[in-house]
């Protein structure tokens, strides 16, 4: 995909050059719109994606269910991003790195894990490939624009599978949202560790083994830095099953902005974790599990710092292209089926 790159240099405003016209465009184009900084640097304002008048965009949802009888937690976002699985995943556009560790029947998916093993779904998750800044990500930039990578990447979600997890051993699952690449490879050394910050996320756990399912919110600071949050793990009255040989749960975390005042920094994230433990016999019983706020100075981690201009406890309140299901297993298997990720109002 081409792409395009514009720099706005004062005095003069962006809105008063005419400096370049497309048309009659085929494919998608991004145009990344830069100012220069105090120091000299150019820090990104906005990300522009191109697509041809031909592409028709995703209908909207209808009624307050998905195509699986799955109630809607949260209200749509008017024109906001949906998504629901098809039969033939791989061939989805939101969804990708359903690879090797991975068969596809019957409209289910089924993982082979062999170590840390995982798939996503995403607005821009094919054409994404690395967030601004890659693993040296600026965490003040990105929280002040509000994205990681694109400009109308899903922010505020909601985001609902079924699983039916086979003998895993005593390795969880996770599903985590707005996240960049893991990617070790690329990481930069500081304090005797390798970091990567675009790897940071936030994460709904489930113990596969316990009984009654034991859970808890990670957040992941970078890559790889995993802190509980104060809360800890946590059961519910209702949700007696172990995840493991259970069949197949409903798992389900939504994750949203509350705003505080003009300075976007300063938003708050709500997380909310969901369970439905027979989702093929009551599609309707989907239970919030557990509640949670998150805000820099909440003292949820101390190792934000790590990553350029973050605090030590920073909170991630940008989109970002990934959002993932995982498990570090090397046994078993998980089936995965009616998946949703929807664009909310909270």
């Amino acid at each position: 995909m081409a792409k395009i790159r514009i720099f706005a240099k004062r005095p003069t405003p962006l809105t008063d050059q005419n400096i370049v016209t497309i048309n009659n465009f085929t494919s998608e184009f991004d145009v990344d719109i830069f100012k220069q900084v105090d120091d000299g640097t150019p820090e990104l304002l906005k990300r522009l994606t191109l697509t041809p008048a031909s592409t028709p965009p995703p209908p909207p949802p209808t009624g307050n269910k998905d195509r699986f009888g799955m109630p809607f937690l949260h209200p749509t976002k008017p024109s906001g991003f949906f998504y629901e699985m098809s039969d033939d995943p791989r061939n989805d556009q939101a969804m990708d790195h359903v690879d090797t560790e991975f068969t596809v029947a019957g409209g289910v998916i089924t993982m082979k894990p062999n170590g840390p093993t995982s798939f996503g779904v995403g607005r821009n998750i094919r054409k994404f490939k690395d967030s601004f800044g890659g693993c040296k990500m600026d965490m003040k930039a990105v929280a002040r624009r509000g994205f990681a990578a694109f400009e109308d990447d899903v922010r505020d979600l909601e985001y609902k599978v079924l699983m039916s997890v086979k003998g895993i051993g005593d390795h969880g699952i996770s599903i985590s949202v707005c996240t960049g690449h893991h990617d070790s490879n690329a990481s930069f050394d500081f304090k005797g560790e390798k970091v990567c910050c675009q790897g940071c996320a936030y994460m709904f756990n489930i113990d596969s083994q316990t009984k009654p399912m034991k859970m808890r919110f990670e957040k992941e600071q970078w890559h790889v830095n995993y802190v509980t949050s104060p809360e800890g793990w946590f059961t519910h009255k209702d949700v007696s099953a172990k995840l493991d040989g259970a069949g197949f749960v409903g798992i389900g975390i939504c994750r949203y902005n509350k705003t505080v005042d003009d300075n976007p920094e300063h938003d708050h994230v709500i997380l909310e974790a969901y369970v439905n433990p027979n989702p093929e016999t009551n599609p309707d019983n989907w239970i919030m599990v557990k509640k949670i706020e998150d805000f820099t100075g909440h003292g949820w981690g101390d190792k934000g710092d790590y990553c350029p201009n973050a605090a030590k406890d920073q909170a991630l309140t940008w989109s970002n292209a990934q959002n993932r299901l995982k498990t570090n297993s090397k046994q078993g298997s998980i089936d995965f089926k009616a998946i949703s990720f929807r664009e909310i109002t909270a």
